[in-house]
């Protein structure tokens, strides 16, 4: 007690001491319930981040599997124009020096070797790839407009037999990315059952793509 202290002063002041110990125990309670929470919610957390850069690295896979596919069709496919393009007449960029005014007539070049760097430097899709495969014979066209011309002439030969290639491409394309689709499927299938991962198996990478325009 203090001194002078009279008793009702020393009632309130043992209530006061016991209601503060009480909300210390009750505060000591609930930051060890916190504690507990926080820790379950950052196992929850760092499971569910587990979960989904697994997650990321499938659809990754597949997705690289898709643009590894679709690359070996571009690279074969020019391949192919090549061998139609007998008199390398589209084989290369244009010469000024022989095509006056060249550039600045025809506003997007494109020849077969440009479009090969083109696909093997980033992704395409399948009908951008085509736009510029055709790109290539509109613009001979577009220049060489004596129909006598050796560019135009072969322009105008080649034009049908490409657009049938064209198609095929994308045809190929199209027949490609299923096929993956079902892979990731099956893949997601497994992983539900727990059977394994979701692996791509035989991805192949771009480096390794047979073919081109050489």
């Amino acid at each position: 007690p203090y001194p002078n202290e009279s008793a009702t002063q020393l009632t309130l002041r043992v209530k006061f001491d016991m209601r503060r110990a009480m909300a210390d125990k009750i505060k000591e309670q609930q930051d060890a319930l916190k504690a507990k929470a926080d820790a379950k919610i950052k196992e929850a957390t760092a499971a569910a981040r587990e979960r989904a850069g697994l997650d990321k690295v499938a659809k990754d896979e597949f997705e690289q599997k898709q643009l590894d596919e679709r690359r070996k069709i571009f690279l074969k496919t020019l391949k192919e124009l090549k061998k139609t393009d007998k008199k390398k007449v589209f084989m290369d960029p244009v010469d000024e020096r022989d095509a006056p005014g060249y550039y600045s007539t025809v506003k997007k070049p494109m020849f077969l070797r440009t479009l090969r760097e083109k696909v093997k430097a980033r992704h395409q899709e399948p009908a951008q790839v085509a736009t510029d495969i055709m790109l290539i014979l509109r613009n001979a066209q577009q220049y060489y407009t004596d129909s006598s011309a050796p560019q135009a002439k072969a322009a105008a030969e080649l034009m049908e037999d490409w657009k049938e290639i064209v198609e095929g491409m994308k045809l190929k394309c199209k027949r490609s990315d299923e096929e993956v689709a079902r892979e990731k499927k099956r893949a997601e299938i497994r992983a539900a059952k727990g059977d394994g991962g979701s692996s791509a198996d035989g991805a192949s990478a771009a480096g390794s793509a047979d073919g081109g325009a050489d």
